[in-house]
């Protein structure tokens, strides 16, 4: 479903947001440095240290659920400065997590048009298997319009073969039970209901788990 024909204009829009991390290195190094805390653990058994903290005890208890579902993807959800404090207390043993833009951009511009949804499919099935779990940041790449991707489908496609935990760099509304990217003005925006078959750990403290948030 995600091998759609892609517009002509789709070079010019994946080339812009190249040459913007170029021409923006101080940018990208501190949305790098804030990314770089969404990282793996080095130990096999990928827990929080903190379990004495009600956030810790939520986060194990998501993630060991992984496991046992048919579709295995946890979104980090959150848009204000507290979700790197959450981050670094989420890892504080760390690998670099897969920095999709980064890696992404470069191998679609030496592609055809007609050719960049199959490899940015093409792309996440390669990373599969080759860790107990894929960690995503930096996925902004995939609200590119000319992409003709659904991010949340993509990411459910690849989950049922892989515990995925993604970075998610819009925002969630509890009350509609919607995640969106950007704003509806904007050629990136993007919607998508929260369904059961995707959990969510939010910096407010709300997640798959409660109903209630512990942030004031």
């Amino acid at each position: 479903m995600f091998f759609l024909n892609l517009g002509l204009n789709s070079a010019q829009s994946l080339l812009h947001y190249s040459l913007i991390k170029r021409a923006n290195p101080v940018e990208y190094s501190v949305q790098t440095q804030e990314t770089r805390l969404f990282q793996a653990p080095k130990t096999t058994a990928d827990v929080m240290d903190i379990t004495r903290n009600s956030q810790g005890k939520d986060y194990n208890a998501l993630c060991e659920s992984l496991y046992d579902r048919y579709c295995r993807l946890l979104l980090i959800t959150g848009d204000s400065p507290s979700k790197n404090d959450l981050l670094r207390q989420i890892w504080n043993d760390v690998n670099n997590p897969l920095h999709v833009g980064k890696e992404l951009v470069m191998s679609l511009c030496d592609q055809v048009p007609e050719q960049r949804t199959k490899m940015t499919v093409d792309f996440f099935k390669q990373k599969l298997n080759k860790e107990d779990r894929l960690y995503l940041t930096d996925i902004e790449i995939l609200f590119d319009p000319s992409l003709r991707i659904n991010p949340i489908n993509l990411f459910r496609d690849i989950a049922r073969n892989q515990i995925v935990i993604v970075n998610w760099p819009g925002k969630i509304n509890f009350s509609e039970k919607k995640l969106t990217y950007a704003s509806p003005e904007c050629a990136e925006y993007f919607s998508a209901d929260i369904t059961d078959d995707i959990l969510f750990f939010d910096e407010s403290g709300h997640n798959s788990l409660n109903n209630t948030t512990y942030r004031s």
